[in-house]
């Protein structure tokens, strides 16, 4: 008895396709009619047609999604401006989209007296300004001499699409000199140029800059002014004004100036105390007339531009 009652168990508790049919006969006798969901079976040759297809679009997506990464990530060593740097020396500065230094090239015989190597990498305009530092300890700009230094810097776009990061280097020039109290004791001019200017430039192995101020004067064959003696011309600087921008030296830092050189003549006994009070309260106009009249006392005890004391002395004899 007990063994056909576990085989009755054995054939029927757990079939679930015997319990399953049994429920729907019995169902059927009290006239309910049990829902079965077809299931939708894909054909093999759709599946392979539907894989096809997806692979295909997937890869056109990659390729425009590779080209959008392209834009935003752009190549690192591809060059897009250079920006070239007159203090005297003259340097060319090659960057790429994000204004970071690849090549440093020193144009004339000044500039390779000055160390460049480790500024590769870094954003150009904290290169140009560590340039220029280089080139005052290395006694190419004097402060003190009252003589206004130029710094000029010309931009050069590679293409059309460069444009506007040339125009955008601009205003970080401008940034920088709000924050740099280095640089407010400066003046810095800044004008664009192009491929077609600079590769005549190099031919005739004239910086790029000094070759576009140069062409906004009348000069004899073969000679040309420096920054600074282009600048130094009221009508010079107008001239270029309408091509480039200028921001000047700030009152205060001109006063600095004038305190640095009345302290070198102090030192060799000469009597300061007057031009220093006037100096106090003197109007922007009355410290440009103090500036000049401290540069011709530098000049007389020899003190002053290496270049105006030797005009003074040629003047005298």
């Amino acid at each position: 008895m007990k063994n056909k009652l576990k085989q009755s168990i054995e054939q029927n508790a757990f079939n679930e396709e015997k319990m399953l049919w049994h429920i729907m006969a019995q169902a059927r006798s009290l006239g309910i009619k049990p829902v079965v969901k077809k299931v939708f079976v894909f054909p093999k040759f759709f599946k392979f047609g539907l894989a096809t297809v997806l692979i295909a679009v997937f890869a056109l997506l990659g390729i425009t999604q590779l080209g959008d990464f392209e834009t935003i990530l752009p190549d690192v060593n591809a060059i897009t401006v250079i920006y070239a740097l007159d203090i005297n020396p003259s340097f060319e500065l090659a960057v790429n989209k994000l204004d970071k230094v690849i090549t440093i090239s020193a144009v004339n015989e000044d500039a390779k007296t000055i160390l460049i190597e480790d500024l590769l990498g870094k954003q150009a305009p904290e290169v140009i300004e560590t340039l220029i530092k280089r080139a005052e300890a290395a006694g190419f700009i004097d402060s003190t001499d009252l003589v206004d230094d130029y710094v000029l810097v010309t931009t050069i776009p590679k293409t059309e699409n460069d444009q506007n990061q040339a125009v955008g280097f601009e205003n970080k020039i401008k940034d920088v000199i709000k924050t740099s109290e280095y640089l407010q004791g400066l003046n810095v001019a800044v004008i664009k140029s192009d491929l077609i200017t600079l590769k005549t430039a190099q031919d005739k192995k004239i910086p790029i800059g000094l070759y576009v101020i140069n062409g906004m004067v009348a000069q004899p064959d073969g000679t040309f002014l420096s920054a600074k003696e282009f600048f130094s011309d009221p009508t010079n600087r107008e001239t270029f004004q309408t091509k480039g921008e200028i921001k000047d030296v700030k009152e205060n830092q001109v006063k600095t100036h004038i305190l640095e050189a009345l302290a070198k003549l102090d030192a060799i006994g000469v009597d300061t105390s007057d031009i220093k009070n006037r100096l106090i309260t003197a109007t922007d106009k009355e410290v440009v007339k103090i500036q000049i009249e401290v540069r011709k006392l530098l000049n007389k005890y020899k003190l002053g531009s290496t270049s105006e004391v030797e005009s003074e002395n040629s003047t005298n004899t």
